[in-house]
């Protein structure tokens, strides 16, 4: 018995990574042990008990580290930008920089600024954004 296809256990398990983003920690540590538990019996199993020699399936000691790779990277995804939280509505806010241009649209000016500093100036929080693309 050689376990065959290693891309597609790397897949199914990234999928399954991205699939439990928005489970608790909890969740995620639970089949992250249940996962590094299981390839090790499988390991027992196949060296000791069959003789399989380790290169055959030594790919999956690799499948936890792209459990976590999934779960991280789709985690990261959907976070919210930083700024994009305060600003859902409107809020007054102190902007020290350099503007690089201004362009006129139908509706508004977009101004683009390099090197500033945002701070926002609310009663209940005072936030300051650096170098913010």
């Amino acid at each position: 018995m050689i376990i065959k296809r290693p891309f597609i256990w790397f897949f199914v398990i990234f999928l399954g990574g991205m699939g439990l983003y928005k489970h608790s920690p909890f969740l995620i540590c639970f089949f992250l042990i249940f996962l590094i538990v299981g390839i090790i019996l499988l390991n027992y199993y196949l060296i000791i008990i069959k003789a399989y020699k380790f290169q055959s399936f030594s790919f999956l000691f690799l499948l936890p580290v792209f459990f976590v790779l999934g779960y991280l990277l789709t985690k990261q995804a959907f976070l919210d930008n930083e700024m994009d939280i305060y600003f859902d509505e409107k809020v007054e806010a102190d902007i020290v920089g350099e503007i690089k241009t201004i362009e006129d649209k139908e509706d508004y000016q977009l101004l683009l600024l390099k090197d500033c500093i945002i701070t926002i100036n609310s009663k209940d929080t005072n936030k300051q954004f650096k170098n913010i693309s």
